[in-house]
Protein backbone atom coordinates (compact mmCIF):
# COMPACT_ATOMS: atom_id res chain seq x y z
CA UNK A 1 0.00 0.00 0.00
CA UNK A 2 2.78 2.41 0.88
CA UNK A 3 4.32 1.91 -2.56
CA UNK A 4 0.99 2.68 -4.26
CA UNK A 5 0.59 5.86 -2.21
CA UNK A 6 4.16 6.94 -3.01
CA UNK A 7 3.57 6.33 -6.73
CA UNK A 8 0.35 8.34 -6.66
CA UNK A 9 2.07 11.21 -4.83
CA UNK A 10 4.88 11.29 -7.41
CA UNK A 11 2.30 11.36 -10.21
CA UNK A 12 0.25 14.09 -8.53
CA UNK A 13 3.37 16.16 -7.81
CA UNK A 14 4.14 16.04 -11.54
CA UNK A 15 0.61 17.14 -12.39
CA UNK A 16 0.90 20.06 -9.98
CA UNK A 17 4.34 21.02 -11.29
CA UNK A 18 3.10 20.93 -14.90
CA UNK A 19 0.08 23.06 -13.99
CA UNK A 20 2.24 25.60 -12.15
CA UNK A 21 4.63 25.73 -15.10
CA UNK A 22 1.77 26.18 -17.59
CA UNK A 23 0.42 29.00 -15.41
CA UNK A 24 3.80 30.73 -15.68
CA UNK A 25 4.74 30.45 -12.02
CA UNK A 26 8.42 31.38 -11.56
CA UNK A 27 9.14 28.34 -9.33
CA UNK A 28 6.80 25.55 -10.44
CA UNK A 29 8.60 22.74 -8.58
CA UNK A 30 8.53 24.63 -5.27
CA UNK A 31 4.89 25.58 -5.73
CA UNK A 32 3.99 21.99 -6.59
CA UNK A 33 5.65 20.69 -3.42
CA UNK A 34 3.84 23.31 -1.34
CA UNK A 35 0.48 22.45 -2.91
CA UNK A 36 1.08 18.74 -2.31
CA UNK A 37 1.89 19.41 1.34
CA UNK A 38 -1.21 21.57 1.68
CA UNK A 39 -3.34 18.84 0.19
CA UNK A 40 -1.85 16.30 2.59
CA UNK A 41 -2.73 18.57 5.49
CA UNK A 42 -6.22 19.13 4.13
CA UNK A 43 -6.74 15.39 3.87
CA UNK A 44 -5.86 14.97 7.54
CA UNK A 45 -7.83 18.05 8.52
CA UNK A 46 -10.87 16.75 6.67
CA UNK A 47 -10.97 13.79 9.01
CA UNK A 48 -10.58 15.94 12.12
CA UNK A 49 -12.44 19.17 11.37
CA UNK A 50 -15.37 20.38 9.32
CA UNK A 51 -14.70 19.32 5.73
CA UNK A 52 -16.26 22.47 4.29
CA UNK A 53 -13.99 24.71 6.35
CA UNK A 54 -10.92 22.71 5.37
CA UNK A 55 -11.84 22.82 1.68
CA UNK A 56 -12.44 26.57 1.80
CA UNK A 57 -9.11 27.21 3.52
CA UNK A 58 -7.30 25.02 0.99
CA UNK A 59 -8.96 26.85 -1.92
CA UNK A 60 -8.10 30.31 -0.56
CA UNK A 61 -4.52 29.36 0.23
CA UNK A 62 -4.03 27.83 -3.21
CA UNK A 63 -5.35 30.97 -4.87
CA UNK A 64 -2.96 33.13 -2.85
CA UNK A 65 -0.01 30.94 -3.81
CA UNK A 66 -0.93 31.05 -7.48
CA UNK A 67 -1.16 34.83 -7.35
CA UNK A 68 2.27 35.11 -5.71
Amino acid sequence: MRRCVAEHRRWFLGVLRDAADAAGHPEPADLARTLLDLRDGAMAGGYLDDLGDVAETLRKTTERLLDA
